[in-house]
């Protein structure tokens, strides 16, 4: 690993603190976690926000928590139709509810206070027993343990991925791949701060359609080739709100 690309790195994740705000409320996970501090009702919220925007897992997440409870046994002794009807609003709610039912099952199973336990094991092993869990993928599993455990981990979404690789960072691959590459470059205490700072970024300004490259404040860093430009109607409108500057 080239000691100049780490540092262009550095100096990118540096001016995205700078420039972009996190905000709590649109990442479920953490919103859910900060709020409770219960990893399960965290685990529930990670559930609920696969293939989905954050908004529509909270919520569907509000009204679960509603009509059925986010509780271990509640969901474990729900119907699916229950939990299907609680969770329809974030989409995919057959296919979630029968996840739910089974991941609240297995807890149940294992016994009461099993997720903190695993929670506190290192977090290679803690992953392995969390991916054991129905309905717990790498992502979902690592999102939980970044969040609630402070696992040094840099899960992988779909903005991740595009911001990262127009960044000139990876060439894509398979989820391990693209993780292991930025986990390379990531200082351990600045991974999970590396994951909102993407999301927030690829979320808001370098978009998957139309990213806004005139506002983007690693610019200069940055060699994608099918940038953005103003056209010049946009220019004008532009200084004109900036006051003829």
């Amino acid at each position: 690993m080239a000691r100049g690309e780490r540092g262009r790195w550095l100096r990118i994740l540096s001016l995205l603190e700078r420039h972009v705000k996190i905000r709590q409320e649109e990442f479920a996970t953490l919103h859910v976690f900060r709020e409770t501090r219960d990893p399960f009702r965290a685990l529930v919220a990670t559930v609920l926000s696969q293939n989905t925007s954050d908004v529509n897992a909270l919520r569907a997440y509000a009204a679960l928590e509603q009509r059925v409870g986010v509780d271990i046994e509640r969901i474990a002794k729900a119907s699916l139709q229950e939990l299907q009807e609680a969770i329809r609003a974030g989409g995919m709610y057959r296919q979630r509810a029968r996840a739910l039912k089974a991941l609240a099952q297995a807890l149940s199973r294992a016994g009461e206070g099993y997720l903190e336990r695993l929670l506190s094991l290192p977090h290679e092993e803690a992953l392995e027993e969390l991916r054991a869990l129905p309905g717990v993928g790498p992502k979902t599993a690592e999102v939980l343990l970044a969040t609630a455990a402070g696992a040094p981990l840099l899960p992988i979404d779909t903005h991740v991925k595009r911001v990262t690789q127009r960044l000139g960072l990876h060439r894509g691959g398979s989820y391990e791949a693209i993780k292991r590459r930025l986990e390379q470059l990531t200082p351990p205490r600045l991974r999970h701060r590396a994951h909102l700072l993407l999301i927030s970024f690829g979320r808001r300004t370098c978009r998957a359609r139309g990213p806004l490259c005139y506002e983007c404040p690693v610019e200069r860093l940055c060699p994608f080739p099918f940038k953005t430009r103003l056209e010049p109607r946009q220019r004008l409108r532009q200084r004109r709100e900036l006051g003829g500057r």
